[in-house]
């Protein structure tokens, strides 16, 4: 008596044939992988907010951080809603290598937002740190998302 597992087995040709049309698929989503003009002005403005609230005192602070919270959330929903792409992580050793700089460029711009409260310096300086945020995300969003194609299509040997 065969086996379940014996009649679920697939042939190699069949196998082949499934990887040729997940080739195939990755390829035609990474030429699906185009980001809206609006998405790294909009995560830009985000990343402005989240920078400038460690700047602020008490209530202004958590009024920013829950806007952030939430426009971190339905920004990025609304781009996969309209354009039915998920981006659920860096796919490669460039996209992970910006993904990885942009983070603590934001890092340390908090870092000295924070300062400018400790240090009790006048918040409008909260401002340098605000600009250096959101040109961060203008500038490497577009070069992650160039990243983000290729390293797709280098996957299955079609160059997007």
């Amino acid at each position: 008596m065969a086996s379940d597992s014996e009649s679920n087995r697939i042939s190699p040709a069949a196998a082949r044939e499934s990887l040729a049309g997940l080739d195939a698929d990755r390829s035609r989503l990474a030429g699906r992988m185009v980001t809206p003009w609006w998405y790294y002005p909009a995560l830009g403005l985000i990343t402005v907010l989240l920078v400038t609230a460690p700047a602020l005192d008490g209530t202004m602070a958590s009024i920013l951080m829950a806007i952030v919270v939430i426009a971190a959330v339905t920004v990025p929903s609304i781009h996969a809603r309209l354009h039915g792409v998920r981006i659920s992580g860096p796919a490669g050793k460039g996209t992970r290598t910006i993904g990885f700089s942009l983070a603590g460029i934001v890092v340390v711009l908090m870092l000295a937002s924070l300062s400018i409260n400790i240090f009790d310096i006048p918040t409008w300086w909260a401002l340098l740190p605000a600009m250096g945020a959101f040109l961060a995300v203008a500038l490497l969003g577009p070069r992650y998302d160039r990243h983000l194609r290729r390293e797709l299509g280098e996957r299955t040997g079609a160059r997007p």
